[in-house]
């Protein structure tokens, strides 16, 4: 109770702290995502969504990208990113707990994965975080794959994300973050499902690192 009681008093003075916070604590990407490139390992883009003013005025991402890659095979990734300066035009990254849930959607399982550089789960090295959550409708399933980056970091956690934006703001005077996530319809075994994914992250991560502040 008493570390509850803790967490809650720090997320309310970061939501504090954070709404107060000067102008100057804006960091631009290295690089636009609109320059994102189109193929990625054997995934090529097949589509580009832009979204509309009234989207983006729910979203507010400084700067985001929403695709579509296809494989060889004609298997589809859906890919979002969206980056979070810290900006005055820029709003707070939205929880996909809150998100993903509505219009007749509902959470049909979810969990935490732990991928390594080479592809493989819970290895050694420095693994990347990622939540994996299946939402249905009736009988349509898709596979959501999504974390939270912020300095090089990843994040599964709303609690552990606001606090590594508190904490870049006390010691770094910035509070940048990004949110991406991939999707996928559940057509396939989930082995299979969870394979295709990770080569696609596996290729997506370090080129994420060239258009992200670290």
């Amino acid at each position: 109770m008493r570390a509850n009681y803790l967490v809650i008093v720090l997320l309310l003075c970061a939501a504090a702290f954070l709404s107060h916070s000067p102008r100057e604590l804006v960091v631009p990407q290295a690089r636009s995502l609109q320059t994102f490139p189109s193929v990625l390992g054997s995934w090529i883009m097949s589509s580009n969504t832009v979204f509309d003013e009234a989207t983006l005025k729910v979203l507010r991402p400084a700067d985001y990208l929403s695709r579509t890659y296809v494989d060889k095979e004609g298997r589809r990734i859906g890919l979002y990113v969206g980056y979070h300066s810290g900006g005055p035009g820029t709003g707070p990254i939205h929880s996909p707990r809150n998100c993903l849930p509505g219009s007749g959607w509902y959470s049909a399982g979810s969990g935490e994965l732990s991928l390594a550089a080479d592809g493989t789960t819970g290895s050694a090295g420095r693994p990347l975080r990622i939540v994996r959550t299946v939402y249905a409708k009736g009988e349509q399933e898709v596979v959501y794959f999504y974390w939270y980056q912020i300095r090089g970091d990843t994040l599964t956690s709303d609690v552990d994300l606001k606090l590594a934006e508190l904490k870049g703001v006390l010691l770094d005077r910035r509070k940048d973050a990004a949110f991406i996530r991939i999707d996928m319809d559940k057509a396939l075994p989930d082995e299979q499902i969870n394979s295709l994914a990770f080569d696609f992250i596996r290729t997506l991560e370090p080129v994420l690192r060239e258009y992200l502040p670290s």
